[in-house]
């Protein structure tokens, strides 16, 4: 019978452990780091991460890491489509069956944050086909988590994300990416505040055309870019009200807060928590730990606030109150 030990993914950010010697360029370490690291995801050997930031994240040059991944590459024991920065790990489901049908259904958030591309297909296929050997309530819940899957469609779906890119780069509005650049640091410096680490002096291209794309004329000119602030910890406050086992801090990143299909859901989340009487950062709920009252109380007010909110949205996440929103020095102090 195996034999199986917990590993914290948070093992890769403690202080302590970054103090040791670290890991060199090397396909075990590598493997280590691919099954483990805070990127991974409730689904069993499918998450998002690109080839930069892990080589960054081990200190390793992209030459080495290159390397060491197509040492694992060769053996069959990891993929990836790094233009969509999407890592699947085939034989991982064998190790992490999922206990109960709900466990499945659980998948769907995550599921909704990979990117469409034909590894995604590839996955969902494994992972089909891998529940079909449990039970009929197993196939159920799949369908109802990561739905159906075709290689047309995602192609198409692929497409239809680069002409959305090329259509928000031309109608950011103009000064959007100055401002962006300047609100960078603010944006890193809130998300910090519930452990997230945002790398990068400065937000790359990717992540600078998506947060300009965001970007509105501010009704508050003393912090251009609030909204984008705002949004941080709209998210954070969007999932203390969501049921289910889904950690919010396996997504904590630009990409997943500044999609345009959620960013205003997050900011409509700050304004209610704030009217709640909450002050950032907001205590986020650990799914693996009871809710206390106090939170069931919180929460209630949160999702009331949500359903029945008649704020105005040229206004929401920007005239909020100043203090509960950053928790920093105004600008110019």
């Amino acid at each position: 019978m195996a034999r199986y030990r917990k590993v914290d993914v948070r093992l890769w950010i403690d202080e302590r452990f970054r103090r040791l010697t670290p890991i060199p360029p090397c396909g075990q370490g590598l493997w280590l780091y691919l099954i483990t690291n805070p990127d991974t995801t409730n689904i069993p050997g499918l998450y998002r991460s690109g080839e930069a930031a892990m080589a960054e994240a081990l200190g390793w040059d992209l030459k080495a890491f290159r390397e060491a991944f197509r040492e694992a590459s060769r053996e069959g024991m990891v993929e990836a489509d790094w233009k969509a920065r999407v890592v699947w790990i085939p034989k991982a489901i064998q190790y992490h069956s999922p206990e109960s049908p709900n466990v499945v259904l659980a998948w769907r958030n995550a599921w909704d944050e990979i990117p469409e591309c034909p590894l995604k297909v590839k996955a969902h296929q494994h992972l089909k086909a891998f529940t079909e050997g449990l039970s009929k309530a197993f196939q159920e819940a799949f369908a109802k988590a990561c739905g159906q899957a075709s290689p047309n469609q995602e192609q198409e779906q692929e497409q239809e994300q680069e002409q959305e890119q090329e259509k928000e780069e031309k109608n950011a509005p103009d000064g959007a990416r100055s401002i962006v650049l300047d609100c960078w640091p603010l944006a890193k410096q809130a998300a910090a505040m519930y452990g997230a680490e945002w790398r990068g002096e400065a937000p790359g291209k990717a992540r600078l055309t998506l947060m300009s794309a965001r970007f509105r004329e501010e009704t508050d000119p003393s912090v251009p870019g609030r909204s984008l602030i705002a949004a941080v910890h709209g998210y954070m406050a969007f999932h203390r009200v969501r049921s289910g086992d889904y950690d919010p801090m396996q997504h904590f990143t630009p990409e997943t807060i500044y999609r345009a299909s959620k960013f205003e859901k997050y900011l409509e989340a700050y304004d209610a928590a704030i009217r709640a009487g909450l002050k950032t950062p907001f205590a986020p709920v650990d799914p693996k730990k009871p809710v206390s009252f106090a939170q069931q109380q919180e929460n209630e007010t949160i999702r009331w606030m949500l359903e029945n909110s008649n704020a105005d949205e040229s206004r929401r996440g920007i005239d909020g109150p100043r203090e509960p929103l950053l928790g920093l020095p105004e600008r110019g102090d």
